[in-house]
């Protein structure tokens, strides 16, 4: 999906989304984190891919189904990976609220679904936001809808232990 582009660009990657890039540096070279999306309709998969930042060349690409919402991807953004500096590793929610942990090669270390777990809802124009990191905790920003006192749909906040994926 790379190939060489024009005056002024070392290369040209086709992915569509509205997701934002993140670079992140290693021991071994620069990695960048793109997030977007390939398919229509019942087809969309959501994209993320990791590649040379310098060269375009692809690391590995990690794909999830929207399986649940009714996202209209060329519409809206659809979030943003983040990459902890201490770890290394990649924090994403895809559009259908699995909250994952990858390491910098893409091996997933964990997973939490958020819908299942806590009630977050889904929403045509995304709403997935980034995950921000903040010493030991990954912290996401999600609107849920539970029992009781966290019954009515709220914009709430959830942490977790940002090596282990334990809610905080």
């Amino acid at each position: 999906h790379c190939r060489p582009a024009g005056p002024n660009h070392l290369w040209d990657l086709e992915l569509p989304g509205r997701g934002t890039a993140v670079v992140a540096r290693y021991d071994d070279g620069p990695r960048l984190f793109v997030w977007g999306y390939r398919g229509q309709g019942a087809d969309v998969r959501e994209v993320l891919l990791c590649v040379d930042p310098i060269t375009g060349r692809p690391f590995w690409e990690r794909r999830y189904s929207d399986f649940i919402s009714d996202i209209i991807y060329n519409r809206y953004a659809i979030g943003a990976p983040a990459v902890d500096a201490e770890t290394g590793n990649v924090y994403l929610m895809p559009t259908p609220g699995l909250f994952v942990c990858l390491d910098r090669h893409g091996t997933q270390l964990w997973q939490h679904s958020m819908m299942e777990s806590f009630g977050r809802l889904t929403f045509p124009n995304g709403r997935t936001g980034a995950p921000a990191i903040d010493g030991d905790l990954v912290i996401l920003n999600c609107i849920t809808s539970n029992w009781g006192r966290q019954g009515p749909a709220r914009n709430r906040f959830y942490a977790f232990d940002k090596r282990c994926g334990e809610p905080v």
